[in-house]
């Protein structure tokens, strides 16, 4: 199931964060974007800028404090790993090919940090505009695409695997989960 929810954040903690990641500030790294067996692209056209925020259970990266009213904004029990894109312009818009982030089962966010002709499409076809300040949430199983863009100098968005938050009806299951060392947050 996908959900959709425009102007996620106040306008001025939004555009603190848009302004740091158009900085210079950020420590992109350059990589392939896609395994040969993923990608529908050209070679030449399989690589991003990005930057890895967290990951093992844990942030690697200073940037994470600054992205964390997105995070209080998602409904979350655990994050499992974060990581922020950058696409350059193209002249035309690229598609790099279906994928999923994680290996295993659970909620994939796309926090969209520029408008840009650029979009997400899920493997139903359904395609999703990058406009700024959009959070994006579906099964980490759907397969999806990101692509390039070609009317701003680049597309930024943030990537963000995590467990749900679950409601647990019985109490009894509630404390004994508790008495076990799990802690539920809402």
């Amino acid at each position: 199931m996908l959900k959709i929810k425009d102007n996620l954040l106040k306008r001025d903690e939004f555009e603190k964060i848009q302004q740091f990641f158009m900085s210079g500030q950020v420590p992109w790294q350059y990589g392939a974007i896609l395994e040969e067996h993923q990608r529908i692209v050209d070679p030449l056209d399989n690589y991003q800028f990005s930057t890895i925020i967290y990951w093992d259970n844990q942030p690697v990266s200073p940037v994470f404090k600054v992205i964390l009213p997105v995070l209080r904004e998602v409904n979350m029990a655990s994050l499992a790993k974060i990581k922020a894109n950058c696409n350059p312009r193209t002249s035309k818009v690229i598609e790099h090919g279906f994928h999923t982030d994680v290996p295993f089962k659970c909620k994939t966010a796309i926090f969209y940090l520029n408008t840009n002709d650029g979009y997400t499409r899920l493997e139903d076809d359904t395609m999703i505009e990058s406009i700024e300040n959009r959070l994006i949430i579906f099964d980490s199983e759907t397969r999806h695409t990101g692509t390039t863009c070609t009317n701003q100098t680049r597309r930024l968005v943030l990537n963000i695997n995590f467990f749900d938050y679950v409601e647990h009806d019985n109490q009894n299951t509630r404390e004994a989960l508790m008495r076990d060392g799990y802690v539920f947050t809402k």
